[in-house]
């Protein structure tokens, strides 16, 4: 498959032309509209806004659209740092070895004491009271594999409930080999959003994701969501990451998350970590063919099928929380403002590891929580005159940051080409 270009004229800051297969479309995705015009269209367009000969149709056409959101002007956010949201990685064991582990999780590892869970806990719970929130939120995930220390867990959620008698929203990654029916009626009853891994059948799934002596997980994965669904859980999303090893078996995958009952994710995979030296990252052409593909097949067997790269059209300027505005413990103390970044010796180390937190609470690196706080879409070069930065935000931080600031190409052809399709199909363009 061979990507067409979209060839983008920037008409105003916030306004676009769009072409391809010999079709125009005026964008203006800060009003979330979308209009094809004609090749006289085009040219009225272009002479009002770049030309500057003003066209009374043009603006007739625009009010009547309702084409007319402001450029933003997004402020650098240096106010006190009063996360309500809690991500922690209880610790960095895993009974798994994943071929790609962006946090090499098994290597020396570390298990969070218990007197650091309750300041996390402390801290979030004190912010939303102060802010007079009614919700608070609390996800396991980062380093390892949290159900290695599940009697952790449970003491957990019970300080935190014990703590905020309003709404928690718990949620958990895992790699789903150590579910038990215990465990499942456990995260059932406490609400949890349960992701789990899976990257396709069988031989493909064992390839990737070893156990750490080396035999297949894939049987032990299957069990423990069959518990799930036995157990009635209706918060479950299976997470499948994308390599050339899996590629061409994408509708596998749909059918594992059909018979589970469950929404489905694709990530194309990140060479970091264990992955830097054993996997290759995707080309744009394959993943962009082979993930239409299997999206046309999820739609007629009714699978919700997703990925970073395609959602909705709420314009954004912050790709994720990773901007200094992410609150992540580690086992030993160190807080980092992104999941991915989990050990000292991580190449964005001194960038995302903002401080420490002890018993009074969190000990921050001001400068670095101020640096990451000024990553927001506005401020990258790469993207002022891209159509699709409303859409994607720029991309994933911590990519950027080791990259010289620049997304690689196959991120950004990726995100345009998705965000073209989805112009035609949902402006019936």
């Amino acid at each position: 498959m061979e990507l067409t270009e979209i060839k983008s004229t920037q008409l105003t800051q916030s306004l676009f032309l769009l072409e391809k297969d010999e079709k125009t479309i005026l964008f203006a995705p800060l009003d979330i509209i979308a209009i094809q015009v004609k090749e006289k269209g085009k040219s009225a367009l272009i002479e009002h806004f770049i030309e500057g000969k003003e066209n009374p149709v043009v603006k007739q056409l625009l009010k009547e659209k309702g084409i007319n959101k402001n450029y933003p002007v997004i402020p650098i956010n240096l106010e006190l740092f009063k996360p309500i949201s809690l991500n922690l990685a209880l610790t960095s064991a895993c009974n798994l070895h994943c071929v790609y582990c962006y946090a090499r999780a098994g290597l020396n590892p570390v298990t969070m004491s218990f007197e650091l869970v309750k300041s996390s806990i402390d801290f979030i719970v004190n912010n939303a009271l102060d802010l007079r929130k009614d919700e608070i939120r609390i996800s396991f995930l980062a380093g390892g594999e949290t159900l290695v220390v599940f009697k952790l867990l449970e003491k957990v959620v019970e300080y935190a409930t014990s703590k905020w008698d309003k709404k928690i929203v718990f949620s958990i990654v895992t790699n789903g080999t150590l579910i038990t029916p215990e465990i499942a009626k456990f995260l059932l009853k406490n609400n949890f959003r349960i992701s789990v891994s899976v990257d396709g059948p069988e031989e493909l799934h064992n390839q990737n994701r070893p156990k750490n002596n080396g035999e297949g997980s894939f049987k032990d994965c299957m069990r423990g969501l069959e518990y799930l669904r036995n157990s009635n859980c209706k918060n479950l999303l299976i997470r499948s990451t994308i390599t050339y090893q899996n590629i061409n078996n994408l509708k596998d995958l749909v059918d594992i998350a059909n018979k589970f009952g469950t929404r489905l994710k694709f990530e194309p995979v990140t060479p970091t970590g264990r992955g830097e030296d054993t996997v290759e990252e995707l080309s744009a052409p394959l993943f962009l063919e082979k993930y239409t593909e299997a999206k046309e097949y999820a739609n007629k067997v009714g699978v919700e099928l997703s990925s970073t790269y395609d959602h909705d059209f709420s314009p954004r300027v912050h790709f994720c929380s990773g901007n200094g505005r992410m609150f992540c413990v580690l086992p030993g103390s160190e807080i980092t403002s992104c999941s991915r970044i989990t050990r000292p010796d991580d190449l964005l180390a001194d960038q995302y590891f903002i401080g420490k937190l002890n018993s009074e609470g969190p000990q921050l690196i001001i400068d670095r929580l101020q640096n990451l706080r000024q990553l927001n879409v506005l401020s990258f070069r790469q993207c002022e005159e891209c159509f699709a930065k409303w859409y994607c935000a720029g991309g994933c931080h911590a990519t950027r940051l080791s990259n010289n600031m620049e997304m690689p190409n196959t991120h950004c052809d990726i995100v345009k080409q998705l965000l073209w399709a989805n112009l035609v199909k949902n402006f019936d363009l």
